[in-house]
């Protein structure tokens, strides 16, 4: 991602008994490295609300060159203060 920008990402996943809206925002602090606040809500098991929220660092470590993937090294925490209770 480039510095400076940002992206929101959204997506939902379902399967039996759970669907869930992923929201994901991404903002490029420096070339190759971004800051990402993830929240999934929904319904798991019957109970609806919002999961706990993530926070991670994702950093480019090397880019693709024919066959070698691009490989990243993503780190992340959970914040559960903000979050459903049950």
């Amino acid at each position: 991602m480039s510095k400076n920008h940002f992206q929101l990402e959204n997506g939902i996943t379902g399967s039996k008994g759970s669907t869930l809206n992923n929201l994901m925002l991404r903002y490029g602090i420096f070339e190759g490295t971004e800051g990402r606040v993830l929240m999934d809500f929904g319904k798991v098991d019957q109970k609806n609300g919002v999961l706990p929220v993530m926070l991670s660092l994702k950093q480019k470590i090397i880019n693709q060159n024919k066959i070698i993937p691009a490989i990243s090294i993503i780190g992340t925490i959970s914040y559960e203060k903000i979050a459903s209770r049950d």
